[in-house]
């Protein structure tokens, strides 16, 4: 497991370390949202849609890491959906 989970669930949100979320966070992480749902998600390389990290977390951990990371929203197609990253 990746050594940002602290608390690994297979059902319901997971516990991350978001202090070291953010210190290894580079343009492989996003946070994608669908309503009130937050994954967390590292992609293995650039323009590859295999994933290293996909894992549930918490509103309130998901709003922390987007406030301490500085990450901005980007919009796809849906009104419910939206990637946090950051801008390059």
């Amino acid at each position: 497991m990746n050594p940002v989970v602290t608390e690994y669930k297979e059902v319901g949100s997971c516990t991350i370390d978001v202090q070291l979320t953010v210190k290894k966070w580079n343009h492989l992480w996003r946070v994608l949202q669908w309503d009130a749902t937050y994954r967390l998600v590292k992609y293995v390389r650039t323009g590859c849609p295999n994933l290293s990290l996909n894992v549930s977390i918490s509103p309130e951990q998901a709003k922390e890491l987007i406030e301490k990371a500085s990450l901005s929203p980007e919009s796809g197609g849906f009104r419910s959906a939206t990637t946090w990253r950051k801008q390059t």
